[in-house]
């Protein structure tokens, strides 16, 4: 079995959730009613509060999309109602796009990026690659790496490419991956706890259920994951 790199406490970390909706995962995420649940539950693992942890959301596809800030929603309730605003893009897969939104957009001080927090990208996605375009992603993810980034990486479905996401992860051993959307939203809270090992809401072991609850970007350690699930 692959070796995965524990990460950072995210008890009060800053999480850029990054979530591919291109023409290429449509369908399956539409499938399983997937989009929906997969937030949900990653949402839920987490203390979600002003000097806890906070979640941004991002889509993206030809442009990326930033559905809501990290100081947006600072409790659970107000985080869970606002999943069903999430959009669609749709077009190609442009992880260029995706990261150089989290970078300027995400991390800043305006957006409610706190220079003392641990940063961490969840991208996810099925990890098709627009070919013309891999130095400018590749870059961006360098950029995010010299900004103290540590890359987590998480994709899904057939066309994934292994090499190149762990080109943008930095290190093979930050990729999850799982077979199908089902099964990823299984697994998600044992990839959550590897990823964030302090600072979760709900453990592996345990059942989940919701729970009431400037500018310029900060050097300080950044995180990004991918799920990659091969169907």
């Amino acid at each position: 079995a692959q070796s995965q790199i524990q990460g950072p406490d995210c008890s009060n970390a800053d999480i850029a959730l990054v979530v591919d909706t291109s023409d290429s995962v449509r369908t399956v995420w539409n499938a399983h009613n997937g989009l929906q649940t997969f937030l949900r539950l990653f949402i839920e693992q987490f203390d979600i509060g002003f000097d806890r942890t906070r979640i941004s959301s991002q889509t993206f596809g030809n442009s990326g999309i930033v559905n809501w800030i990290l100081r947006r929603h600072l409790d659970l309730t107000s985080m869970l109602n606002a999943v069903p605003t999430q959009r669609f893009v749709g077009g190609r897969t442009l992880y260029d796009e995706a990261l150089r939104v989290v970078r300027t957009q995400q991390f800043t001080e305006t957006s409610g990026d706190r220079p003392n927090s641990p940063n961490i990208v969840v991208l996810v996605t099925d990890g098709t690659e627009s070919m013309e375009a891999r130095f400018a992603v590749l870059q961006e993810a360098q950029r995010l790496r010299d900004a103290g980034a540590t890359i987590y990486v998480i994709g899904y479905g057939p066309n994934a490419n292994r090499e190149y996401l762990q080109q943008i992860a930095g290190d093979p051993r930050r990729i999850y991956i799982e077979s199908s959307v089902p099964r990823l939203i299984e697994t998600l809270p044992n990839v959550i706890a590897t990823i964030c090992p302090r600072g979760q809401e709900v453990t592996p072991s345990t059942p989940f259920t919701p729970r009431p609850g400037g500018s310029g970007m900060h050097r300080k350690v950044v995180n990004i994951s991918y799920i990659k699930i091969l169907t």
